[in-house]
């Protein structure tokens, strides 16, 4: 099938290139021409006038609970510590799989409101989350906090798919048995892959890891066991000292700010101009619906 996209201001993504009006042909789901003279690709099976609204490339949205639109006002005003275990905990005990499916599959239709092409999702039944993927034909990379699936590397492999691919996390330094923690110790070590948590989200969190663990912040304490050998990802790290700085550094971790959720729990600030002139990339989440009442990139 091809596509003709007129009248379109185009932002290219290349250094130094402003946006500017042109059009697009699309065939077959690939961009084989940008520019004026579109005409020799004719004919079209479709023509769309873009109204010179801008063609760019779809926003990746870096962390999200997409099935926790359940969730979304369910309460304002108060901690992450009293919203996770007061509200959120509380209520996620009742989910099944036929739930998650059906909540994920309403937060990929709002993700694309916004232009969000693909998600990295964490959450329960993933292999219910995954079949959305496949279904939607919409890109989700799936974060496994639970342990139902790793047993082996191969129990992640077989879960791949053309729309969804799997890696392992953990929820956060503060809600884990020591088994889990001992489960992906061993998992990362033997299979050599990168690790993904919640991570320094807020003060407490901080203080409350460095009363248990030596004085090591969460970052630090994950470090001290490997966790982040293979590299990874943190998502909120609003609370960072020179040492964990310099571990993200040393691993090339990335750190994901989702600022809409700390807003709405006034968790903290992620400190993304000291990260980005320390040469750290940061990447951009949503965080979920309940956290942050939306899935939207520009709210």
């Amino acid at each position: 099938m091809k596509t003709l996209l007129k009248n379109a201001q185009i932002l290219s993504m290349k250094e130094g290139e402003d946006i500017y009006s042109s059009s697009l042909v699309i065939d077959n789901g690939v961009i084989i021409y940008i520019g004026d003279n579109y005409e020799k690709y004719s004919p079209f099976d479709k023509i769309i006038d873009i109204k010179n609204n801008v063609i760019m490339p779809g926003f990746k949205n870096a962390h999200a609970h997409g099935a926790m639109v359940f969730g979304r006002a369910l309460t304002d005003g108060v901690s992450l510590h009293d919203w996770l275990y007061d509200n959120i905990f509380p209520l996620e005990a009742h989910l099944t799989p036929k739930m998650c499916y059906t909540f994920t599959k309403e937060a990929v239709l709002e993700y694309l409101t916004s232009g969000i092409t693909a998600s990295s999702e964490m959450y329960y039944y993933m292999d219910s989350i995954a079949l959305v993927a496949d279904q939607m034909k919409y890109r989700l990379h799936l974060v496994i906090g639970s342990t139902e699936y790793l047993g082996a590397k191969e129990n992640i492999d077989k879960l791949n798919s053309e729309y969804a691919n799997y890696d392992i996390a953990l929820h956060s330094v503060y809600t884990p048995t020591e088994e889990e923690f001992d489960f992906r110790e061993k998992y990362i070590k033997e299979n050599h892959v990168p690790f993904y948590v919640h991570a320094c989200e807020t003060e407490q969190e901080v203080q409350d890891c460095k009363k248990l663990h030596n004085g090591l912040t969460p970052i630090q304490y994950l470090d001290s066991r490997g966790f982040f050998d293979y590299g990874g990802v943190i998502y909120h790290a609003n609370y960072l000292d020179e040492k964990d700085y310099e571990i993200i550094k040393k691993h090339s971790i990335i750190p994901v700010t989702c600022a809409g959720s700390n807003a709405k729990l006034a968790s903290g600030i992620c400190p993304v101009r000291e990260l980005l002139d320390r040469g750290i990339p940061v990447a951009i989440g949503t965080d979920g619906p309940a956290s942050n009442d939306s899935l939207d990139m520009f709210y």
